[in-house]
């Protein structure tokens, strides 16, 4: 079934939301939850870039008992990519290491991101990499800046 949704109070209807879908049991209540598919690990988890292990990790993990959104899985089934956690990098993890609300074969298929190996060669006169230095000193000493997805500082992670 498609539906549309308006919120109602006081006699004043709200706008209408976009058109959802969803299953309904015997009783017309509502047989799976709506919203995106959620998935959360069955144990603390660092991120990959793409889906396996020879991607490199992204710095960010997502904890046992975290949600996130899922928005596809491998060609293989057999990782998803869930939500932006960081506000810019994709977190891949294993489907076998996590659970999801809904069944992961409905979601969409993502094509893998391409490896890139990149080599950073520190410049004449630039710093030595710590993870103390500032964005730009990480990058001239060629560390990798990382913003961790559970709080903390940023920081230069150097090789």
């Amino acid at each position: 079934m498609i539906w549309k949704a308006a919120q109602i109070q006081d006699a004043t209807t709200g706008p209408v939301s976009v058109a959802e879908w969803f299953y309904t049991n015997e009783s017309r209540t509502c047989a799976i939850p709506l919203g995106p598919m959620m998935a959360t690990p069955l144990r603390d988890l660092a991120c990959y870039f793409g889906p396996g292990m020879e991607y490199p990790k992204t710095g960010g993990f997502l904890l046992r008992g975290e949600w996130a959104e899922v928005h596809g899985q491998s060609l293989l089934g057999d990782w998803l990519a869930l939500a932006d956690l960081d506000g810019f990098t994709r977190c891949w993890l294993p489907l076998e290491e996590v659970e999801t609300t809904g069944d992961p074969s409905e979601i969409r298929k993502l094509n893998p991101p391409t490896i890139v190996e990149e080599t950073r060669e520190p410049g004449p006169g630039a710093p030595v990499c710590t993870a103390q230095l500032s964005q730009e000193e990480c990058k001239a000493a060629g560390g990798i800046w990382y913003k961790p997805l559970t709080g903390g500082a940023d920081y230069c992670k150097c090789d």
